[in-house]
């Protein structure tokens, strides 16, 4: 299991203040992080935390 986190506060451009419930947003210049089981994300740097086990972890995989 994983989480997904969007952070766009470096986005370039969205249209979120003009589509309805039903139509297509954009967003552009966002980042993506995928962080598995374990892995820890910052709120107030908006960095994910590798602890040096998780990194080994991965490496390894």
């Amino acid at each position: 299991m994983s989480v997904t986190i969007v952070d766009e506060s470096e986005a370039t451009y969205n249209n979120l203040d003009e589509v309805l419930k039903d139509e297509p947003m954009a967003v552009c210049g966002v980042k993506l992080h995928v962080l598995p089981h374990g892995f820890r994300f910052n709120l107030k740097t908006r960095r994910p935390v590798v602890s040096q086990t998780n990194h080994s972890a991965a490496i390894a995989s």
